[in-house]
């Protein structure tokens, strides 16, 4: 019953929004904004509410945004490798390509390697389905141990 209302209550909250998407495809383009000339690849185009909207990356900063399609000036489009062989020295396209060196490894195929100069700490934890389960203490005992650290660590900078 409680998946029930939370479905109808969300069904309800997306009707009001009055969000509709269409013609939602992948498209390559190469586009500068129009305001700062900042470049962005276009990885998708889709009809909301009747306007043409992308979904673009920055190849430097890795962040993804959605703009109207008035905003980004399209220079270039074609195949992806097209777009890519532009920016091929960005960070974007670079872990593009060290990502593909690993693409054939199912196993043991996630980080392989961390910034020296980076500090803290990186946990990462694999949900991958598998045949052995989970370790369900180690994943939950981490995780409260970070939530710990969070609190006693960050909230006095919000």
């Amino acid at each position: 019953m409680k998946r029930l209302l939370l479905f109808v209550v969300l069904l309800f909250s997306i009707s009001l929004s009055g969000q509709t998407i269409s013609d939602y495809q992948s498209y390559y383009a190469l586009a500068f904004t129009s305001t700062t000339k900042q470049p962005y690849v276009v990885l998708r185009k889709f009809i909301q509410n009747g306007k043409t909207h992308y979904l673009a990356v920055d190849p430097f900063s890795l962040s993804s945004r959605i703009f109207e399609a008035r905003k980004l000036a399209i220079r270039t489009t074609g195949s992806f490798s097209d777009i890519a062989s532009k920016l091929e020295h960005t960070p974007y396209i670079k872990s593009l390509r060290l990502v593909k060196t690993n693409d054939q490894a199912v196993q043991d195929a996630g980080i392989t390697h961390l910034n020296p100069t980076g500090k803290g700490v990186f946990l990462t934890i694999d949900l991958c389905p598998s045949q052995r389960p989970l370790d369900r203490v180690v994943f939950t005992e981490s995780w409260k141990n970070v939530g710990m650290w969070n609190h006693r660590y960050l909230l006095p900078f919000r």
